[in-house]
């Protein structure tokens, strides 16, 4: 009885002209979840910026074109931590190259050597609280941008070196 029933649905597959079966599928595949928080540990950023840190993921879902992640430092309630930010192309109107050439354009800006096709530091005194951001141009129309208050660009590009390595392809 099984095996009867078995090749009735295969004859009756076969007799199908419209359905057809192939080893390659023309869909892509979904994107994955990011793991932004994944992208420096808690234990590296702790060491990074001297104080114990407690990260917050955003915008991690699948879909995503603007993955982040907030460390915000332990016991403080000022917004005092750093960000891992992953801009990917469609994030916003401003495509990477622009993004970029707007940073080093940027009172204070100086180039980041080595570190990803191109990156400036920003010290931005003017915000609230006085922050300073890397913006790092990557492959594929990619931006990395990193921020903290109260911290120099050394730190900054330190945690950006950190999370640059193990970045989605």
């Amino acid at each position: 009885m099984v095996r009867r029933f078995a090749l009735t649905a295969v004859a009756a597959l076969a007799a199908v002209p419209s359905l057809a079966f192939s080893p390659t599928s023309s869909a892509e595949p979904a994107d994955p979840t990011f793991r932004p928080c994944d992208w420096v540990t808690v234990a590296e950023a702790s060491d990074i910026l001297g104080k114990p840190v407690s990260p917050t993921p955003s915008d991690d879902q699948v879909g995503s074109n603007d993955p982040q992640c907030f460390y915000a430092v332990t016991g403080d309630n000022t917004g005092l931590g750093i960000s891992s930010e992953l801009l990917l192309p469609g994030a916003s109107a401003v495509d990477a190259n622009t993004r970029l050439a707007n940073a080093a354009a940027a009172p204070g800006a100086e180039a980041v050597n080595g570190l990803g096709l191109d990156a400036v530091c920003v010290y931005e005194p003017n915000v609230t609280p006085p922050s300073t951001t890397i913006v790092v141009l990557l492959d594929g129309g990619r931006v990395f941008r990193s921020t903290a208050a109260y911290e120099f660009c050394d730190t900054v590009e330190r945690f950006a070196r950190t999370a640059i390595t193990r970045l989605p392809a």
